[in-house]
């Protein structure tokens, strides 16, 4: 048996925990086409539309680059989500589609509960302005690989 924990290597399960309930109150909230919610291994989505004869996903992954570690340290967070969901969006309507969901990745170096509370209620409200949802995503520490960069 291993003597290595999560504690061990900087990671404190119990605050990530209590931050993932605050986000229940904004993730995947606004559409009944969300099955399941927060807690899940994976967001389950009902993709019936009755309205088209032949339906086409159009898939897409954005993250705001460089401009997060500014956003940040200026505490700006709210503003660099409605950014990445913005460009997000866009590039989904170019391509004469429907924005319909996100999901998100929160990758930092120390959990920090403020931060990660303020990006996954600004990429909702993101979401939300634009027409889509945020479904959920993964939140992770890596205390090992990274200092304190967030990424989506």
């Amino acid at each position: 048996m291993s003597n290595i924990t999560y504690e061990k290597s900087g990671v404190n399960i119990n605050v990530a925990d209590a931050a993932k309930e605050k986000m229940k109150e904004v993730v995947a909230v606004g559409s009944d086409r969300v099955l399941n919610r927060v807690g899940a291994f994976a967001s389950l989505f009902d993709i019936h539309f009755p309205q088209m004869k032949h339906p086409v996903l159009v898939l897409k992954t954005e993250e705001p680059g460089s401009k997060q570690k500014l956003s940040i340290s200026r505490g700006k967070v709210r503003e660099i989500c409605f950014d990445m969901i913005n460009h997000l969006t866009n590039d989904i309507l170019v391509m004469g589609a429907t924005p319909l969901a996100v999901q998100d990745a929160i990758i930092c170096g120390k959990f920090e509960p403020v931060v990660v509370e303020q990006l996954v209620k600004g990429i909702a409200a993101a979401c939300k302005e634009n027409g889509s949802i945020l479904t959920g995503g993964e939140t992770s520490e890596q205390p090992m690989l990274w200092k304190r960069a967030l990424t989506f």
